[in-house]
């Protein structure tokens, strides 16, 4: 566009050189009167200044033109930037509703599994069938009582220090819930793990509740074992 207009203002230079040069040739011989030399020349200024004014109205009309291309090709491109960008995606409300309903219905139901599940492990309990699976689920759904469950797992500790029988083990891991308490012991040498002598040591003490009822897994060299003690029913054993 700038080529353009620069190319148009040589037009309109070299216009306006002709036409002076064609007044000063058209103009009349020197013997001629004055009076008429005067009128001639007067009407080829009046043109000149027609055509020059003419040629500024046709610049100024050009360049508006050039203004007004400029703008419609500037709106284009943006347009076309426009509709190359990617959409953004409509918001999925909807979806996300469904799934949130989703979402809560399955814990819901999954929460009453475990409910069902940890009342049925219970049972068991409490009609004396321990079995790991059972404890093992009791742990991970059963909460901590800390009035209860802290003393007695400092009780129990002191125990495997005073108790003769429990001191060549160690304890790896202890934890006691609200109903049970699950302790995991190492033996600090070759002696075997006796459960037996735990629970009777167990009843001696007066922390211990009296409705103890307890199981043990113990590997086959007898050197590290699992016991759960379960106080949700009446006393007894099983190794």
């Amino acid at each position: 566009m700038n080529k353009f207009m620069h190319w148009l203002y040589l037009v309109i230079i070299s216009v306006l050189v002709i036409l002076l040069w064609q007044s000063r040739d058209n103009a009349v011989p020197a013997e001629d009167t004055v009076e008429i030399e005067e009128v001639v020349v007067t009407q080829s200024d009046d043109e000149a200044r027609k055509m020059i004014g003419y040629l500024e109205a046709l610049v100024a009309e050009l360049q508006a033109e050039n203004r007004s291309l400029t703008l419609m090709l500037t709106e284009r491109l943006e347009a076309q930037a426009a509709a190359r960008a990617p959409a953004e995606p409509e918001p999925e409300l909807e979806l996300d509703s469904e799934l949130d309903v989703q979402s809560a219905a399955d814990e819901a139901t999954n929460n009453r599994n475990n409910e069902r599940a940890l009342e049925r492990a219970l049972r068991n309990a409490a009609d004396g069938f321990l079995s790991g699976d059972d404890f093992a689920l009791r742990a991970e759904h059963e909460p901590v009582d800390p009035n209860w469950a802290y003393p007695l797992e400092q009780n129990l500790q002191d125990l495997f220090i005073t108790d003769e029988s429990l001191r060549d083990f160690n304890i790896d891991e202890l934890k006691c819930y609200t109903s049970f308490c699950e302790l995991k012991v190492s033996s600090l040498g070759d002696a075997r793990f006796d459960s037996s002598a735990l629970h009777r040591s167990m009843r001696d003490q007066e922390w211990a509740p009296t409705n103890i009822r307890m199981m043990s897994l113990t590997t086959s060299e007898g050197r590290n074992a699992t016991v759960y003690f379960d106080f949700s029913g009446d006393g007894d054993e099983q190794p």
